[in-house]
């Protein structure tokens, strides 16, 4: 089958919509399908990476002041479906809504949504939403079509390959009770300069790191201020937009992450960890996620003290830390990708047997 996805990514938006429709992606291939990503050329978009990655791109307009409206997304694509027909558009985006579901499924292409947004009209044939939230299915019976499958919850989550190979090594690992080694991510952008909130915190905690490492994306603006802060500590390091994620989880006794697709990173590998909500999409999976003693919520980047991000690094124990990395492990296996192309796949034998 034929896919088109539309994702964007830059140093607002983030980068995680873009890489967590790759993981995706990457398992289409994969099985033989083939795979075209639709994203504007916004700055510190991902376009050359995903090419770089053997993804075929396509550039959509952008001007000066990237201006760019739903309606305008609504003609672009769809005379790009008319050109270039597809079986499926798979769609990972806040700005385009129902108007735009509605419009992509008359052009004549099956649609699959993402969300992280309970609550809203959408109009597809497989919603898709990754997030640990309560009562999660009754948020959106009445928001979809009948016929719509849902695909709710971790065992959906969006992940590459190596998180589910890696699984087993990683939680092994874990049973020596280290809590000498940290990794600070907070999402590509750093648009708030977090991460230096968060390495001056670790560096004040009573503990010897032997490592730390700390990762950000192409899209960070103060790449020289984070050189600058880590060049005379021993043992630290910088890695910007690294495609080794899932080994330095591996390696990591500690994480200090936020509430987005890392979350499931995380629990695939079983890192203990201190979450920061960066949006306000991530504020129940964060919730969620304390609640079952999977992260330890550091609450809203807003209101986040550096003494506070200390004091939480500080106090945990190691019977603490692998009581969260059993916890975190049991969420999330590492294989979504794998089942959500499953469900596609399925109902494509479903149509040839009707």
């Amino acid at each position: 089958m034929r896919f088109h996805i539309r994702a964007d990514a830059s140093g607002e938006i983030g980068a995680g919509h873009v890489v967590r429709c790759q993981a995706l992606a990457g398992e289409l291939v994969r099985r033989g399908h083939a795979v075209t990503f639709l994203c504007r050329s916004l700055p510190g978009n991902m376009s050359d990476l995903l090419r770089a990655a053997g993804f075929d791109v396509i550039d959509m307009p952008v001007d000066a002041n990237c201006t760019w409206t739903q309606e305008m997304d609504i003609v672009w694509c769809e005379a790009f479906v008319h050109k270039h027909p597809a079986d499926w558009l798979i769609v990972d985006h806040y700005a385009l809504g129902v108007s735009w579901h509605r419009a992509i499924r008359g052009a004549g292409c099956r649609l699959l949504v993402i969300n992280d947004l309970p609550g809203q009209d959408i109009d597809a044939d497989i919603l898709l939403d990754q997030n640990l939230i309560p009562d999660h299915a009754a948020q959106y019976v009445s928001h979809v079509p009948r016929e719509c499958a849902l695909l709710l919850g971790p065992g959906f989550a969006l992940l590459r390959p190596e998180f589910a190979a890696m699984r087993q090594g990683s939680l092994r690992r874990r049973a020596n009770g280290d809590c000498d080694s940290l990794l600070i991510f907070l999402g590509g952008g750093d648009v708030f300069e977090e991460t230096a909130l968060m390495i001056r915190a670790a560096g004040d905690t009573i503990r010897k790191w032997r490592k730390v490492v700390v990762v950000v994306g192409q899209a960070c603006s103060n790449i020289k201020q984070l050189e600058d802060m880590l060049i005379m500590r021993p043992g630290w390091q910088l890695h910007v937009q690294t495609d080794e994620m899932s080994r330095l989880l591996c390696e990591a006794d500690i994480a200090i992450t936020g509430g987005g697709s890392i979350s499931w990173e995380k629990c695939a590998l079983g890192v203990p960890s201190l979450a920061v909500v960066l949006a306000e999409n991530q504020a129940p999976i964060v919730a969620t996620l304390d609640m079952q003693g999977a992260v330890i919520s550091l609450g809203e980047l807003a209101a986040l003290r550096c003494e506070t991000v200390t004091a939480r690094l500080n106090d945990l124990s190691v019977p603490q830390l692998l009581e969260m990395g059993t916890k975190a492990a049991e969420i999330c296996r590492g294989d979504g990708a794998a089942r959500v192309v499953d469900v596609i796949e399925n109902q494509k034998s479903n149509d040839r047997q009707r």
